[in-house]
């Protein structure tokens, strides 16, 4: 879970995750239908052009293949998501945190924009 991966001159860095059966930011409480499941994820952009970061391209599979996209919660906190589209200038990295609302009895993997489409990596085994 903890390796680097590098696609395409980007790295990504899979730096933990987290279960919680609600969030909060300050302005409200938000609970998931099953349970939130939390990834954070450094992005290095290691090219020599700004490059576009795609949020909706980060999935996760369980081992149905069984396909999870992300919530799309709007918090006032440290807690977001990436725009679409969002543009790393060479050199720079950001750490984000993906929330996805998923079952808490599968494992799963972390699919990653990019060629190979989509490479995924271990995440996480919830049970």
């Amino acid at each position: 879970m903890n390796s680097a991966n590098n696609i395409e001159n980007i790295t990504y860095l899979v730096g933990g995750t987290l279960l919680r059966r609600k969030l909060t930011d300050g302005l409200g409480v938000y609970t998931p239908t099953a349970v939130f499941l939390l990834v954070y994820v450094m992005i290095r952009n290691d090219d020599n052009m700004p490059r576009s970061i795609k949020v909706n391209e980060f999935f996760l599979i369980d081992e149905n293949d069984s396909i999870y996209v992300q919530t799309r919660l709007l918090l006032a906190s440290e807690l977001t998501l990436w725009s679409d589209g969002a543009v790393l200038n060479p050199g720079v990295q950001d750490v984000r945190v993906l929330v996805f609302d998923v079952p808490p009895t599968h494992t799963y993997y972390l699919t990653l924009p990019g060629e190979p489409r989509y490479s995924t990596v271990v995440l996480v085994a919830l049970r």
